[in-house]
């Protein structure tokens, strides 16, 4: 009995160590026999006629799948509910605010116009040529309240010109429009600026004939105010439409001027006065035509 029981255990171990030599000689077989045949016309027929086939058709059906999965998706997201913005109507009334000009002159021909604007720029004054129908006026000055002008107006005539007032006739324009609620707020904001810049034009204007303000503060509100258009401009390409192109326009009108005042005037002084008010005349004369026009 205790033969066999200290026999036994070395028996198993025996049986254990037979079977992993076993394991590792049929592995060795196998590796060498699989290179052989992959070196050989043999495995280039298996690799070209079973296995390549099989991985084929493996990729295939994956690419496949993931055709499906991605088709879904998109019929999905065309299901899919779009949100539309709710259109909104509004109405606006546009009250324009009458200005004052000083008339120098009216003439038929337009030669003759320009020759007195000339002389009146050379004495400080806008020399602005305006046509209206047939005939050719010449500004000198804009102010926002006729007592203003009558003072000037009575200063001229002492001088021994001649001169008499040009008001632009106080009327309002009324437009209903529907549409995105930005882009009404959007044109509101050019409502605004409609009036702002010949309004802000003529205080400046006033404020360096008094001296209340110097060129640099001058140039630095024209910048502002050029800044401002632009963004609206910038906001209006967003969202076109024919029912703000006459918005647009006179803006574009506005900013092109004041663009190139800055750009021919590095400096303004007392001096060259009467370039800023050549500037205010324009937009104002800008802000009239929108007027008949609508």
């Amino acid at each position: 009995m205790e033969h066999r029981s200290n026999s036994h255990p070395y028996t198993v171990r025996m049986k254990k160590k037979s079977m992993t030599a076993t394991v590792i000689v049929v592995l060795l077989s196998i590796v060498l026999i699989a290179g052989i045949i992959a070196f050989s016309p043999i495995g280039d027929y298996l690799s070209e006629h079973v296995f390549n086939p099989m991985v084929s058709v493996f990729t295939k059906k994956q690419k496949a799948d993931a055709d499906i999965v991605s088709a879904l998706k998109s019929q999905e997201a065309s299901a899919a509910p779009t949100t539309v913005p709710t259109p909104v109507q509004n109405s606006f009334t546009i009250v324009e605010t009458p200005f004052y000009l000083l008339q120098m002159g009216v003439f038929t021909e337009q030669a003759q116009a320009e020759e007195h604007a000339q002389k009146l720029r050379s004495m400080g004054g806008a020399g602005m040529v305006y046509q209206d129908g047939e005939v050719y006026r010449v500004f000198a000055a804009a102010y926002r309240d006729e007592a203003s002008l009558k003072k000037v107006q009575s200063q001229v005539r002492t001088d021994g010109f001649e001169a008499t007032p040009y008001i632009s006739e106080q009327k309002s324009v009324h437009i209903t429009l529907k549409g995105d609620r930005t882009a009404l707020n959007t044109i509101e904001q050019a409502i605004i600026l409609l009036t702002e810049v010949p309004n802000t034009l003529s205080d400046l204007s006033l404020s360096l004939d008094k001296e209340t303000v110097d060129g640099a503060e001058y140039r630095q509100s024209l910048n502002e105010l050029s800044d401002r258009i632009s963004e609206l401009l910038n906001q209006f390409q967003t969202f076109p439409s024919d029912s703000i192109k006459p918005f647009q326009t006179i803006l574009e009108k506005y900013r092109n001027r004041i663009s190139t005042f800055l750009r021919e005037h590095d400096t303004i002084t007392k001096m060259n006065a009467s370039e800023c008010k050549l500037l205010q005349i324009e937009c104002i004369t800008d802000y009239i035509l929108f007027f008949e026009q609508e």
